[in-house]
């Protein structure tokens, strides 16, 4: 076996663009900054490791009758030293509840483990295991590098980049056939193993540590604990252009992978590498595993599947199958524009020209922006037929640079665009009125205004105008803006009842609009109103008279008057509408003092502050009202004057009775209680005419009227 047969193995794995995942090491370090590094560079100064000390690492699987076991180590330069010096492999058993049966580790093998001589390796079918081939090139091929004539220095790094070459191939070999693996003394099988049982294995190095350390490894299994193969997990698909790209996350399990493929609908599948796919780069197109097909032709579709390769070189079962085909991404040729040009009337005329048109060519989309790098906003939702070569905006944007793109597409929607093309539009046209505004004032003042976006093309925004008065001078409240919603603080101390608003739109030329119609909008009331003012009063013995002036607010729902007597608390008489400007209070007693405030409710229920307060005092003529249902009527004998009225309400009092004889004076004739209703008078000493009249004598000096008087004639 010779170094170019060993190489050839490295050229297929960089071939395949895949990555090395090798055991529980990190070979790639090793493998990949070896690949990378600058002419002349030594591999070792490219590797930083710690050469004082070796740190093995061990792992075990059981497959029921029989726990593989399989070590290693990633620092390459104890290589040789590692395989000369051996190592010693032991177990210690345990129960099925951890209790330890053995005093001590127990040895598995009499001699130390080490790779195969030369001799043992010629007897092996090496053709049939390639990688068994690369372990035993690994072991004692004369050189791993490449030999030309060297200087001194470059002499000591090609040792340095054969010694890491060695050990990064011997590792992979191990991880992905278990021939390899036996012979580079990296792999042991424990078959003297039973159930229910656990065991604890340990492997070191034989090497006296003379210029390095090895350290102890242990690995812990139990038999029940039986390898269940499983697939790999996550495969994805990209499809390209007469090519498919396969991609899966890495997985530690798996050291290698073999790919499959159907373009029967899953009847029969073919493996598309030979060689196991590996990774050897560290460059991601893609992060994880990625694997490259060529296709012979584009929309054929097929089935794609994976198996991993265990560092045990167990193969997983495949993987879920997923279904791709290769796509047409090759754009069309890309238009060129001949000439860009405003018309007469407005419209702004394309011409362009196309080299060559593809079979698949589908037509063009016009695209227009005032950038040019764009975005560009589509003119057209239908693609143009393939034999267009013009193209007339209609409705471009009105005033300033426009920038045109013509794009030619595919069936396969690849789209090529054309180099921009510039053209200036003038425009004198303003945008129309806006319409539609609503808006409304919170109780925090806060006015929110909207309306509907202008169809314009060339809309730049929108300004806003207020004024107190609907008929009143409109001023300006911003500047120009592109939203179509505006927000406004009004003050609420105020006594106007509305606030009115006007937008006007202004195109990219500075036309402006004609103003919008005013929007009236309430302001929330938190102003209470002016109070009205007392102008006159007039006080009898029965009655007060009060007169005023109404509130100066437009706002008043209703007035309310109020009156308070002496030594008691304010109480409300009466309310009015607004427009009322007197009432006679005619519930009030003599001699007594009152007073009067009257306040406005406005339509927010909001009151303003009392008036000033009117005082009065109600006084006493010392007249009182008359007794009523007085009558006089002779008894049935003749013998007497029975004397009727109705009874006083007020019983503090008498009643008086007046009489007179003929053409005498009326004098007090005599005086009964105010709780009598009725006299007889019994003392009428001739015939004749007698007159009566009565009234009543208050405590207070108060008379009642006299009332009227009746005639009685005796005879």
């Amino acid at each position: 076996m010779n170094k170019v047969y060993i190489f050839n193995y490295f050229k297929i794995s960089v071939k395949m663009k895949t990555s090395v995942l090798c055991f529980i090491f990190i070979l790639t370090a090793n493998l990949v900054l070896f690949g990378q590094k600058k002419k002349n560079q030594p591999a070792t100064a490219a590797v930083k490791q710690d050469i004082s000390k070796v740190n093995l690492a061990l792992t075990a699987r059981c497959y029921g009758d029989s726990i593989v076991l399989r070590w290693g180590y990633k620092e390459a330069f104890a290589f040789r030293t590692l395989n000369k010096a051996g190592f010693i492999l032991e177990r210690l058993s345990l129960d099925k509840n951890n209790k330890v049966l053995e005093t001590s580790f127990q040895k598995l093998t009499p001699e130390p483990i080490k790779p195969w001589t030369l001799e043992k390796w010629k007897t092996q079918d090496l053709k049939k295991d390639k990688y068994a081939a690369v372990a035993a090139q690994a072991l004692y091929g004369k050189s791993f590098a490449v030999t030309e004539e060297l200087s001194e220095v470059e002499a000591m790094q090609n040792m340095a980049d054969d010694a890491i070459l060695r050990h990064s191939f011997s590792l992979l070999a191990a991880d992905i056939s278990p021939l390899a693996a036996n012979g580079l003394g990296l792999r042991f099988v424990d078959k003297n193993i039973e159930p229910d049982k656990k065991y604890i294995y340990r492997i070191y190095s034989l090497y006296e540590k003379t210029f390095f350390t090895t350290d102890t490894a242990q690995f812990v299994i139990a038999v029940k604990d039986k390898y269940v193969p499983f697939p790999p997990a996550g495969l994805n698909v990209v499809e390209g252009d007469m090519e498919i790209i396969l991609n899966w996350p890495e997985d530690k399990n798996f050291t290698a992978y073999y790919i499959e493929k159907s373009v029967d609908g899953g009847k029969s599948f073919k493996k598309l590498n030979d060689e196991p796919l590996i990774k050897i780069s560290t460059e991601k197109a893609l992060p994880g595993m990625t694997y490259y097909d060529s296709l012979q032709a584009n929309y054929k579709p097929c089935l794609y599947r994976i198996a991993g390769i265990s560092a045990f070189g167990d193969i997983s079962p495949w993987s879920e199958t997923i279904n791709a085909m290769g796509r047409d991404r090759t754009p069309p040729d890309a238009p060129v524009i001949k000439e860009v040009k405003c018309t007469e009337d407005g419209k702004v005329k394309i011409t362009w020209n196309i080299n060559r048109i593809d079979p698949d060519l589908i037509g063009y989309f016009i695209g227009t922006s005032d950038n040019v790098d764009g975005p560009f906003r589509p003119l057209n939702r239908k693609p143009l037929p393939k034999n267009a070569r013009t193209y007339t905006d209609d409705n471009p944007l009105k005033e300033g640079g426009r920038y045109y793109v013509v794009v030619s597409a595919d069936t396969a929607k690849n789209v090529q665009q054309s180099m921009p093309s510039y053209v200036f539009v003038s425009d004198n046209v303003p945008p129309s009125k806006p319409v539609g505004l609503t808006g409304k004032i919170d109780t925090s003042g806060l006015a929110k205004i909207s309306w509907p976006k202008g169809k314009e093309n060339d809309l730049q925004g929108y300004r806003i105008y207020y004024s107190n008065q609907a008929d009143g001078t409109f001023m300006a409240l911003s500047g120009t803006f592109q939203d179509t919603a505006f927000t406004d603080t009004v003050s609420l101390n105020t006594l106007n009842k509305y606030i009115y608003y006007k937008v006007v739109a202004v195109d990219y030329n500075f036309n402006n609009s004609p103003y919008s119609d005013a929007l009236q909008l309430e302001i929330p009331d938190k102003v209470p109103p002016v109070p009205p003012v007392f102008k006159e009063y007039f006080v009898t013995d029965s009655s007060v008279y009060l007169q005023w002036y109404l509130s100066s607010s437009t706002d008043v729902e209703k007035q309310v008057l109020s009156r308070k007597e002496q030594d008691k608390d304010w109480v409300i008489l009466t309310d009015f509408d607004a427009a009322t400007t007197s009432f006679t209070d005619k519930d009030v007693a003599k001699n007594k003092m009152y007073e009067y405030s009257i306040c406005a409710i406005d339509d927010a229920k909001l009151k303003s502050p009392s008036s000033a307060a009117v005082k009065v005092k109600v006084y006493d003529t010392g007249i009182r009202d008359k007794i009523t249902g007085f009558n006089a009527e002779p008894s049935q004998d003749s013998k007497s004057v029975r004397l009727l009225w109705t009874p006083v309400r007020n019983k503090d009092c008498s009643i008086l009775i007046y009489r007179s004889f003929n053409s005498d004076e009326m004098k007090m004739y005599a005086s009964v209680k105010a709780t009598e209703k009725e006299f007889s008078d019994f003392s009428l000493p001739e015939k004749g005419t007698y007159k009566y009249s009565i009234r009543a004598v208050y405590k207070d000096g108060g008379k009642s009227l006299m009332t009227e008087i009746k005639e009685v004639v005796m005879k």
